[in-house]
């Protein structure tokens, strides 16, 4: 049985009017509206059936597309484009999250850059006792400024410094392990050994055996006195870096404001105790720091003959 859909005239109060109706291919029914808004209605749901009842299998069903949810090609090209506008606002917060972030990484490396000085010096602090060890419990003997290499190398001294004398204890005197990874990579060699309490008892070296203050005598630290770099970053007339920095003449722990002190790490400086430990300090303590293996005393308290 199929379903036919047309159209009847019916004659009301109101007058004639077309009437859509519903019938079967065996007889025709036939609905009547006497009135003219029923009418409109039963039209108005005829045209609403219409395209469905015009499909006449699946694939024209899937095919179909209602006009009301189709997209003009202009308007789906305008969806997918970004304006100018819009583009200049997410560079502008791209921006700012870099900006906001650039300090914060930066700090960041700084502290990983102190944590591996300070594991240098702790290293540093190993290859001396080693040293000590097959020594007679002497450290190392300090001199003038040595140039690692040939001893014609122009401001080289006679002898060697200390950093070539542990190179068997240790490690070579061209190593990174002497670089604080804060400086410049141009300025190489910025750890010192202490010196002034030997010079002060006109000796180029100092027994073990001799430190009773052993948490608190510096062995040696970040170098921060200009005097014992060659320029620009120095103030020495000599063109190559020294292998054999000491503090007998100068202090090379200079805090920041200090002597032309700087602050090489977020909290200060890196120094290496007797005993083997590493702190980082931002200024001069008494009651945590000395010169002397047997007194507490600064460095100037240390009287050099």
């Amino acid at each position: 049985m199929s379903v036919s859909v047309g159209i009847v005239k019916d004659r009301g109060a109101s007058g004639t009017v077309a009437v859509p109706y519903l019938g079967h291919s065996t007889g025709k029914l036939a609905v009547s509206f006497n009135e003219r808004q029923d009418a409109r209605d039963a039209e108005i749901q005829h045209v609403k059936m219409r395209p469905f009842l015009g499909i006449r299998n699946l694939a024209s069903l899937a095919s179909w597309r209602s006009p009301l949810f189709s997209i003009h090609p202009s308007l789906r090209h305008r969806a997918r484009a970004f304006s100018l506008v819009e583009l200049i606002v997410v560079i502008g917060i791209i921006a700012l999250i870099v900006a906001m972030l650039l300090p914060t990484l930066h700090r960041a490396r700084r502290s990983a850059d102190a944590v591996k000085c300070s594991a240098q010096l702790y290293q540093l602090g190993q290859g001396l006792f080693n040293y000590t060890a097959r020594n007679a419990g002497w450290f190392p003997a300090w001199s003038g400024w040595h140039v690692v290499g040939d001893p014609l190398t122009g401001g080289d001294e006679p002898g060697l410094g200390w950093m070539e004398a542990i190179e068997s204890a240790f490690a070579p005197a061209t190593s990174s392990l002497y670089n604080c990874p804060t400086f410049p990579a141009e300025i190489p060699i910025n750890y010192f050994l202490s010196a002034r309490w030997s010079n002060s008892k006109s000796r180029y070296a100092i027994r073990a055996n001799e430190i009773r203050l052993s948490t608190q005598f510096v062995l040696s630290g970040d170098c921060t006195a200009t005097i014992l770099y060659p320029e620009p970053f120095g103030t020495s007339g000599n063109a190559s870096p020294d292998c054999d920095k000491d503090d007998a003449v100068e202090d090379c722990l200079r805090y920041e404001g200090v002597g032309g002190g700087v602050r090489i790490h977020p909290k200060g400086l890196n120094v290496l105790f007797a005993d083997g430990h590493v702190a980082t300090l931002s200024k001069y303590e008494k009651s945590e720091i000395t010169y002397s293996p047997t007194e507490l005393k600064s460095w100037d308290e240390v009287i050099v003959p």
